[in-house]
Formats: C-alpha cells, structure tokens, sequence
C-alpha cells in the first residue's frame, strides 16, 4: 500500500515427526556370548541408538541392564527404555521351561498359580500340558466334530510331541471312567474318531513323561 510500510521477520520451526520404537528379545540365558534386544520402529527402518547400563557395550554376564534406545535420525524423534535380563539357567524343570520360551520364573505374571493370559489354565497347568502361558489361543482343549458321511465323532486337540496323552469317556458325568485310551506322545494335528453309539462325555489327560534315568 503506497500510504504504508513496514516489514516482519521470524523463524520457521519444522519440527521432527514422532516415531514409534519398541524393544523385545530382552531375556536370555547366560551361555558366555554377548547379548542385545531387539528394536523395531514405526516408521519402519529408522537408525537407533542404543545403549545399556549407559554404554555402548553389549552385555555378557548374568544380571540386569537398562535398555534405552533413542531415534538418531534428523527428522525423526523417540525414544523406549526397558530391562534386558541375563539369567543362570535354572534348575528346576518347570523353570527351565519357561525359560525355553523365554518368560521370566521370577515375573509374578508366570508364577506356577497366576494366569497371564486368561485361558483359564494356571502356568503350573500350561507347563503340564506345554501350552503357552503368554497367548490365550494355546490351551489344551478337545474338539469334537460329527462326520456325517460315516456317521461318527473326529476328536481333536493341539498336542505337544514332549507330552503323553490319555482320551478318557464315561457315559454319565457322575460316573467313574467307561474307558481310557492311551494315546502315547503327542504328534502335530493328534485326532481320533469314534462310532457315534450313544452319550458319552469326552475328556483328554495330558502327563509328563518319565524323566530319564540317572
């Protein structure tokens, strides 16, 4: 406008985007070698740094190490920080267990009695019949499905080849067994048919199997 002047000045500020970062892996048992977690970001493919107990050197030995992982992309910023634990391999064979899916014996969330994921089976039951305790879609349940064209009963269930199995049916529910089948070690899609005679009440009994000899 020819009756005005002036004139402004300022700074433009384009910040970083958000990232997502997440850590696991972060349990191990000791076996001498080096151990890291495991990092994946969102977007997909960011540089991170990361550093435990405050340095760059991977951890060896059994105990506990802060985990924190940080962005170290210029347009980019987040951040995660967790625990990464080494422990001595156990020797009780319900911990070693948990330990092979690598799940803390000492975390009150796979203690013998708890029930992490909600599938109505204890650890200590999950353990029993080698399902996992951190996924509620693995219990050991039995399913019946009728085959028409033959007129009987397919009987199936989600088997462990580290376990021993019994079918067991009974014709009243108040009743003792009417028969037990051994089914001995699980195998992968483990099914049995059955003739379609009358009532019976199915149950499946998962064991350990005897520990070797000294």
């Amino acid at each position: 406008d020819a009756n005005y002047a002036g004139t402004a000045t300022g700074v433009l500020v384009v910040a970083r985007a958000p990232a997502t970062v997440s850590l696991s892996g972060l349990y191990y048992i000791y076996d001498g070698y080096a151990k890291s977690a495991l990092v994946t970001t969102e977007p997909s493919g960011l540089g991170v740094s990361v550093t435990y107990n405050g340095g760059a050197a991977l951890p060896v030995g059994v105990g506990s190490y802060a985990v924190t992982a940080v962005v170290a992309v210029a347009n980019y910023q987040g951040s995660a920080a967790g625990t990464l634990v080494i422990a001595p391999e156990a020797e009780d064979p319900f911990e070693q267990w948990l330990q092979g899916r690598e799940l803390d014996p000492d975390d009150t969330r796979y203690h013998a009695d708890a029930d992490d994921d909600g599938d109505g089976m204890t650890t200590r039951e999950e353990y029993v019949a080698d399902t996992d305790p951190a996924d509620s879609d693995s219990a050991l349940k039995l399913t019946g499905t009728y085959l028409d064209a033959s007129d009987r009963l397919r009987l199936s269930f989600s088997a462990s080849t580290g376990r021993l199995y019994q079918l067991v049916y009974s014709t009243n529910l108040l009743s003792p067994p009417a028969e037990t089948i051994d089914l001995g070690a699980g195998v992968p899609g483990m099914a049995v048919t059955s003739d379609v005679l009358h009532v019976r009440y199915w149950r499946i009994r998962v064991m350990l199997p005897d520990p070797p000899a000294p």
